[in-house]
């Protein structure tokens, strides 16, 4: 049943490849692809484990205020303490990530404008425990809808 809801409703489109070379399609250059359309609602879950549980090249993962991200205006601030210190700095950089989904948004064809995606509300509830954390976040791309959960703790 999923998958006939979500097969019936994509937008099928056809689209030439331009040869960037002579400015003109070539033989063969024409293209369809499957879109989304506009207003869908998008709904899915996101698990974060906890860095501090991880190293890369022999050395623990961190996140320090010289290699921290600036985050655009309005956005939280990134964590100075290590990424793994606890699930609220786990949370606070997985959270930092939706103002950049408007711009350059997820999956491919990002020239052609696709993939946006706004966070317009985040219920945020981050806990200093290795539990599970819940982020529910309502996202429009165009008008989308998403929500999303964070699962943090042990591997």
């Amino acid at each position: 049943l999923f998958a006939h809801i979500v097969n019936s409703n994509l937008e099928v489109r056809t689209s030439v490849s331009i040869d960037p070379a002579t400015g003109a399609a070539e033989e063969g250059a024409l293209f369809s692809y499957e879109a989304l359309p506009r207003g869908t609602v998008l709904v899915w879950e996101i698990i974060a484990k906890n860095p501090a549980h991880f190293n890369i090249g022999g050395k623990p993962i961190t996140l320090g205020a010289a290699q921290a991200p600036t985050a655009p205006a309005g956005a939280a601030q990134a964590p100075t303490a290590p990424a793994g210190a606890n699930p609220a700095a786990v949370h606070n950089v997985t959270t930092q990530a939706h103002p950049y989904l408007e711009h350059l948004g997820i999956g491919g064809m990002g020239t052609r404008g696709m993939g946006r995606v706004k966070v317009i509300h985040a219920n945020q509830s981050p806990s200093n425990q290795t539990s599970n954390q819940t982020v529910q976040c309502n996202s429009a791309a165009s008008g989308q809808t998403t929500s999303s959960t964070s699962q943090g703790g042990q591997p």
